[in-house]
């Protein structure tokens, strides 16, 4: 698989463990570098619940999606929606192959209702959504497209190799192999490379 990309997230580098194959593409042009303060933003939609200290989200990459919690989550204190910690639970991994939204990765707010969807067994495990239910359950007016995962928790809980297989795998299902000679300016073909616009520059004597 070949990533277009002036940023760099923690799955990229199996394309040169596994070789590049430029037949296989994945344009991530306009990517979102995802921080802490943006991923708990997205998971309790301050917006419509405030400081909560638990929120879900919904990360699909692929045809992949992984259901996420987000909880004991605490403020730097008199910095507004400044995130000073947090802990990542990945719920569960919906594996039906099914792409739903239109990027190839996004991240989405869930909200579920403890009780509701989500009942307490004897056992004291919660049970999960269907893929469907907890579609129903976003509130989706302000998705993470293409989000850049690297400089978030959410490395401790995905696994690389499988998103960077999963990623080529449902590419080439497309069967819309796209020609690497696509329109990029210079500086973005610099950036793809490792390059930027300080690389070119003489050294100061």
């Amino acid at each position: 698989m070949y990533i277009i990309d002036k940023n760099n997230d923690f799955y990229d580098h199996f394309s040169h463990i596994y070789g590049l194959d430029k037949s296989i593409v994945f344009d991530r042009r306009g990517s979102i570098i995802l921080n802490d303060d943006m991923l708990v933003a997205t998971a309790v939609d301050l917006r419509y619940y405030g400081k909560e200290s638990r929120g879900h989200v919904l990360l699909e990459i692929g045809d992949i999606q992984y259901l996420i919690e987000i909880s004991n989550i605490t403020y730097k204190k008199n910095i507004s929606e400044t995130v000073e910690s947090y802990d990542v639970n990945l719920l569960h991994t919906y594996e039906e192959h099914r792409h739903i939204y239109e990027p190839l990765v996004s991240l989405h707010h869930i909200h579920i209702y403890y009780g509701f969807f989500w009942r307490r067994k004897k056992d004291d495990k919660l049970e999960i959504p269907s893929l469907d239910e907890a579609i129903r359950r976003h509130r989706d007016d302000h998705p993470i497209d293409l989000p850049i995962l690297a400089n978030t928790k959410l490395t401790s809980i995905l696994n690389a190799e499988k998103i960077w297989q999963d990623l080529q795998n449902y590419i080439s299902s497309l069967d819309n192999d796209k020609d690497v000679s696509l329109p990029m300016t210079d500086v973005e073909k610099a950036s793809t490379h490792g390059f930027d616009k300080h690389s070119f520059r003489h050294p100061i004597k």
